[in-house]
């Protein structure tokens, strides 16, 4: 028995695009590159570029070109005391390509198989010569003596474990701020002076046979030693942190009861640059040695998931 197919227009509509790529639809044919170098090394060409030197001239670092997108490497002339040597940039699959596995199961990427919209070349480079090696890196590095205002909010979640009257309290929350200043004393180190505050307000619960109320907060500050390798920066030191619990029962014939924590211990920090001033980092800080007591904690911990940005406040070609 065969069934009737109805609205076969709508249907061809409703499956038509799992068949559109989603780099035909997202990319141009011209990619927009940014390429900074060091004093000693000036940009001669970039083939594939649309944008002549000549307008390039005033533009401050970064400079900007718009090349063609293309299964072919990038040659990108400089020149280094007087001698000119070619650096190559390899195309790679584009998101918007890698999309497809997502959007239309893959099916796009048949589509565009052979479309050069398929590709892109990497969009921030950063030259510098390091014995007799020319070596690139996404963005360039912060001069030595900068110092910088650092911001922080969570991104996902903040996550505490915090002791109680009766064992611990494992919570989670979304509010949070973190403010410092950072320092550079070489151009891939700096030290961080941070302070923060963090809070469970709204993840907390109450419960259908007991009427109570837990919230779950920390207030910490942090001196860390960071140092940047690509794009990766790694930081470690030692914080102090108050992480309080309180459990509210909301009836005047009982009592609340509040536990403060104070101690110091570890600060661990590692963050990926996803551009010039903006991170996305994860923050964990376990508190082992408890101030009041003298003695050593129970485990506690204060761990956020969080996207920090990282502004300069004062250069060294800034200074008076």
């Amino acid at each position: 028995m065969r069934l009737p197919i109805k609205n076969p227009t709508k249907i061809l509509i409703s499956i038509l695009p799992l068949f559109y790529s989603c780099a035909t639809v997202f990319n141009t044919p011209m990619q927009k590159i940014f390429i900074e170098t060091d004093k000693n090394t000036k940009i001669i060409s970039v083939n594939k570029s649309v944008s002549s030197d000549s307008s390039l001239v005033s533009q401050p670092p970064p400079k900007t070109y718009n090349v063609r997108r293309s299964i072919e490497p990038l040659i990108i002339t400089v020149e280094i005391d007087s001698t000119q040597r070619p650096i190559t940039l390899q195309p790679k699959n584009s998101p918007e390509y890698l999309l497809n596995i997502l959007y239309n199961f893959g099916i796009g990427m048949l589509v565009d198989k052979n479309n050069v919209r398929r590709y892109e070349y990497p969009s921030r480079n950063y030259f510098t010569m390091t014995d007799t090696v020319i070596k690139r890196y996404r963005f360039s590095p912060t001069e030595k003596g900068t110092t910088c205002f650092s911001f922080s909010l969570p991104l996902m979640l903040n996550h505490f474990t915090i002791k109680t009257t009766n064992g611990n309290y494992n919570t989670g929350g979304m509010y949070g701020i973190k403010t410092g200043l950072d320092y550079f004393y070489k151009r891939n180190k700096y030290l961080s002076l941070s302070t923060g505050a963090a809070t469970d307000i709204f993840g907390e619960y109450w419960l259908s046979d007991t009427s109570y109320l837990e919230q779950g907060d920390a207030l910490f500050a942090s001196l860390k030693m960071n140092r940047l390798i690509g794009s990766i920066d790694f930081g470690y030191g030692i914080h102090i942190s108050q992480l309080r619990w309180k459990k509210d029962f909301g009836d005047t014939t009982k009592t609340d009861l509040l536990v403060r924590n104070v101690g110091v211990g570890p600060a661990l920090s590692a963050e990926y640059h996803t551009g010039k001033y903006c991170r996305i980092g994860i923050y964990y800080q376990p508190l082992l040695y408890d101030i009041k007591s003298m003695t050593f904690t129970n485990y506690q911990h204060y761990l956020s998931f969080a996207l920090l940005w990282q502004l300069p406040l004062r250069t060294p070609g800034k200074q008076r």
